[in-house]
């Protein structure tokens, strides 16, 4: 193949081209074989994405390594059984089909031939994988972690507000140990209401704990109620000055823990009674997405709670180094409790992909 086709036209009129207008000049990591094959297969199969991308006028590798990823996720896929509907879904915008391809690329690359979108008693998982006379289920799910914390944030802020409404002349801090969401608030200010002031927390049952002492200027906000979670911990406070009614209201809570059980309940009734399952989530590109779902996963598998779940696997992409790069980073979960595990040679496999994001 020549340089002068060796790109889909609307990538420019040769290599050098390509490199110097898409590019700005900083060669991809990618070859120019591969690129072309990826390139080549987005063109084919989304040319709705080629067009958009020809006419937007950002350029540079952060655009160019996207384009390339897909690509190559759209000819790894493409020849798999069941992808037609999956790849319509996609180019009607469904963040959840670029998931699910993505998953179905890395297991291809890893050797084996998943079959999307599979019927199995009366369920259709996302993925399945054969393995002799065993079948494992998969199914991929992207939480939208910016509208999780934006839809806390403001539940906790307005939580504050209550609570410095009804709890005059104080500086209260509350730590929740669940999510505020249904959380019955006027009893939650009630119960800090009636309380003396206390510098050491005090349980409110199926709540938290709370500290209350005298409302002082100024108004601080010094974290001192401990957290028993790890993850992500999101804060909101409220302050009031206005004599006799002043006051300072600050509430924390560890998001996604309850998130975490709430998910794994909600995707239990697409995986088959007595398989193999597996359960992919898809954390985003948001820094620190993997290290928020880890623990409160883990703290998920219990001797009799998701076992019909073999396994979490989470993965994270993101875009890093000189010059830049696209990587993925893959933590697998298996479930010690599960009825049935993941087969030896899946797992293993799986645990080959790389774990965290290079330095470079």
């Amino acid at each position: 193949m020549s340089e002068a086709n060796l790109l889909p036209c609307a990538f420019g009129s040769s290599w050098s081209a390509f490199v110097e207008e898409w590019c700005l000049g900083t060669l991809p990591v990618t070859s120019p074989e591969t690129s072309s094959r990826a390139l080549h297969a987005l063109e084919k199969h989304w040319p709705e994405r080629v067009q958009a991308l020809a006419l937007a006028p950002m350029r540079g590798l952060g655009v160019v390594l996207g384009a390339i990823d897909m690509g190559q996720m759209l000819a790894d896929t493409v020849v798999l059984a069941g992808a037609e509907p999956v790849l319509k879904r996609l180019r009607a915008g469904e963040r959840s089909a670029a998931s699910e391809l993505t998953v179905a690329a890395t297991l291809s690359r890893l050797g084996f031939t998943p079959a999307l979108e599979v019927k199995v008693e009366g369920k259709v998982p996302d993925l399945a994988l054969t393995f002799g006379s065993t079948a494992v289920y998969v199914e991929v799910i992207t939480p939208d972690r910016s509208e999780i914390v934006k839809a806390v944030t403001e539940q906790i802020n307005d939580m504050a507000g209550a609570i410095l409404a009804a709890v005059p002349n104080a500086n209260v801090e509350v730590f929740l140990d669940f999510e505020s969401e249904g959380m019955d608030v006027g009893s939650l200010c009630k119960a800090i209401l009636d309380s003396a002031y206390v510098d050491e927390p005090q349980d409110i049952p199926s709540v938290g704990r709370f500290v209350k002492r005298p409302f002082s200027l100024p108004p601080v906000v010094s974290p001192s109620v401990d957290s028993r979670t790890a993850g992500t911990v999101l804060g909101g406070a409220r302050t009031l000055i206005d004599g006799e009614k002043s006051g300072l209201a600050a509430v924390r809570v560890a998001v996604f823990d309850g998130r975490a059980k709430r998910l794994l309940a909600g995707e239990l009734h697409h995986f088959p009674k007595g398989s193999c399952n597996a359960l992919l989530i898809d954390c985003g590109s948001v820094p620190g997405g993997v290290g928020d779902w880890i623990q409160s996963i883990t703290r998920c598998f219990q001797p009799a709670q998701n076992t019909r779940i073999s396994a979490v696997i989470l993965y994270q992409t993101g875009m890093i180094g000189t010059p830049l790069q696209l990587h993925r980073a893959w933590n697998v979960l298996p479930n010690p409790h599960a009825a049935k595990p993941l087969p030896t040679v899946l797992l293993d496999a799986l645990t080959t992909l790389p774990t965290k994001w290079p330095i470079t």
